[in-house]
């Protein structure tokens, strides 16, 4: 996996951290294999990702329902940890998946002071609202 300039600056948040005019982005790019668990529902919150390629499956059990959702490239995950909340659903990889990730205390360090960073988060959190593929099931 490269992590070149090139690559995070056509990424929507190596652009929004300034990656080609001299700034960095704090998140770290990452390979996954299909499968993998990156949290479980009810874990300390403690990482921000960012869906730079693959989809992760959200899920979340209760009340006699299961709850699932695919998020996609261009996504966010585990912004729980952002607000030093427990993750809410438990997050695993659909396919080879590349994320990008922070620390939630490096994430706020990330968002502090500009505009069009927390902007970025926020279009991600409302389109989270309207999912484009999600599906309940009883349990």
């Amino acid at each position: 996996m490269s992590t070149s300039a090139a690559t995070c600056a056509d990424c929507l948040v190596g652009s929004a951290s300034g990656v080609g005019r001299g700034q960095f982005c704090p998140l770290i790019a990452r390979s996954y294999s299909p499968g993998t668990v990156l949290f479980r529902e009810g874990d300390k919150g403690d990482y921000v990702w960012y869906i730079k390629r693959g989809h992760v499956r959200l899920q979340r059990q209760g009340g006699g329902t299961s709850t699932t959702l695919t998020k996609r490239p261009g996504n966010f995950i585990g912004l729980e940890s952002a607000v030093e909340l427990p993750y809410r659903v438990t997050a695993v990889t659909v396919d080879e998946s590349i994320l990008c990730g922070a620390t939630g205390d490096g994430f706020r360090q990330w968002m502090k002071g500009d505009e069009a960073r927390v902007y970025t988060i926020l279009r991600d959190v409302l389109d989270s609202l309207y999912p484009r593929t999600a599906q309940t099931t009883g349990d």
